[in-house]
């Protein structure tokens, strides 16, 4: 009888562990909550050509350019991509290049949900409470300063793409952003 007691009371302490390192709210701790989204800045431009002090045709758009920090608050380290098709500021939507976090389309997911390996070199570790910073760059034909003319903030939307171990789960994030315009 004393041989069972001290066996149940050595196999107690497992138990606790093993609910501490899987708790049940794992998918809530990396909810919303979990990921704090920050703009930094967004920049609408476009230029006009000139030769020789001579303006040559009418304005052409350049790259919108948005600067965001992300912060993982959930309490655990988080390795972290977007998902390309679920950004958008404001008008603005088509990612054509990105420094930071890697934006993926959809076939990149498929590849991320199939292949732990390529999940780990592809999606960046950020640690609990740690920042990461990043540039997107938008098509400036879809994004043009004379579409953000009056407009005082725009909204940001934000899919990122967390790596949970066994499954990968997307995380929406809302904000918004006050534009700099720069050209016509």
């Amino acid at each position: 009888m004393k041989h069972v007691i001290a066996l149940l009371l050595a196999l107690i302490p497992c138990i606790a562990l093993a609910d501490d390192i899987v708790p049940d709210s794992t998918v809530n701790g990396i909810g919303p909550n979990g990921l704090r989204l920050i703009i930094n800045s967004f920049t609408v431009n476009s230029q006009t050509l000139y030769i020789q002090g001579i303006p040559q045709g009418g304005p052409f758009a350049r790259p919108a350019q948005l600067v965001y920090t992300v912060q993982n608050v959930s309490g655990r380290p988080l390795s972290l991509g977007l998902q390309g098709n679920r950004v958008s500021v404001g008008i603005c939507h088509e990612v054509t290049n990105a420094g930071g976090l890697s934006v993926f389309a959809a076939n990149g997911i498929i590849q991320l949900q199939n292949l732990p390996s390529y999940r780990a070199r592809a999606l960046q570790m950020i640690a609990d409470h740690g920042m990461l910073s990043g540039t997107l760059e938008f098509n400036g034909e879809n994004c043009r300063p004379s579409d953000m003319r009056g407009v005082n903030s725009v909204p940001v939307n934000m899919t990122f793409i967390v790596d949970a171990g066994d499954q990968l789960l997307t995380v929406p994030l809302y904000t918004e952003a006050r534009p700099t315009i720069h050209g016509d």
